[in-house]
């Protein structure tokens, strides 16, 4: 596995598995236009602060996630990578029968003191074709 997809995952890791905000949050870059975009409406966050309270929301939530991935696409050019994800999440909701649906993630990253930290998420649940 590449070190961008390691990242990735770590990330994808530390908000489902672990449930630990501080680990999610170290793997982001600390620039300024940093960005978290999920498939909530609550959940976009512009700049680090933003994007912490974004991670620490996710990890605190009752609502467990599982993400499936089934094609990966990763392209590396100097000091920046990006990948697109497809596959499908599992939402586990208290109250409510837990759902699997489709699910897309572009991820730009940014290589910072020899490492791949993320500098942008946009997740999306795409919808069903008319």
């Amino acid at each position: 596995m590449s070190d961008v997809l390691t990242t990735f995952f770590a990330l994808i890791d530390a908000l489902t598995e672990q449930r630990d905000a501080e680990a999610a949050i170290a793997l982001y870059a600390t620039d300024e236009d940093v960005v978290f975009s999920g498939s909530t409406r609550d959940e976009v966050g512009f700049g680090p602060e933003a994007v912490a309270d974004v991670l620490r929301a996710i990890v605190a939530s009752p609502t467990r996630l599982s993400l499936s991935p089934e094609r990966r696409q990763v392209r590396e050019e100097d000091n920046v990578a990006w990948a697109n994800i497809t596959g499908r999440i599992r939402i586990d909701s208290p109250g409510a029968s837990p759902r699997d649906a489709p699910y897309r993630i572009t991820a730009i990253f940014v290589r910072r003191d020899g490492a791949w930290r993320w500098h942008t998420f946009n997740g999306s649940e795409p919808a069903a074709s008319d």
